[in-house]
């Protein structure tokens, strides 16, 4: 078994979008093709997919959760760990959410591409580029 991580939504649209960024495709597909190599298992929340089905078009992320499936690990959040999201020092609940399932699941660390954003939780959880993993 490989490294437990937690891939951040932006990592799913940067790989399912046309005309995203090609570094960050680039990133993306480099990091679930590592992972089908075994050097990963993937946390999946059901927050990521309510954050994606939004923004995605079609079937594109069921057949990359279908190729990513013998590595993935599904996850729930609970009504606890959205109650501790929202005590978080910020208003951004959502990426709270997302580091503090990272923590609760035992990932090694959160993968995204906006740092930005998680820096502000690195107390939490470390939080990488796929580029820097």
């Amino acid at each position: 078994m490989g490294t437990l991580i937690y891939v951040d939504t932006n990592i799913y649209l940067d790989f399912l979008i046309n005309g995203r960024p090609q570094r960050k495709a680039e990133d993306a597909f480099s990091l679930f093709n590592r992972a089908i190599r075994c050097e990963f298992e993937i946390l999946l929340s059901k927050k990521i997919k309510t954050e994606l089905y939004p923004n995605i078009q079609g079937n594109e992320s069921a057949m990359l959760f279908k190729f990513l499936e013998p590595k993935l690990r599904y996850i729930e959040p609970t009504s606890e760990d959205e109650e501790e999201a929202g005590k978080t020092d910020t208003k951004d609940t959502a990426d709270a959410l997302h580091a503090i399932l990272a923590k609760k699941y035992g990932a090694a660390f959160l993968v995204t591409q906006n740092m930005r954003h998680f820096k502000k939780f690195n107390s939490i959880i470390a939080s990488k580029l796929p580029s820097d993993i």
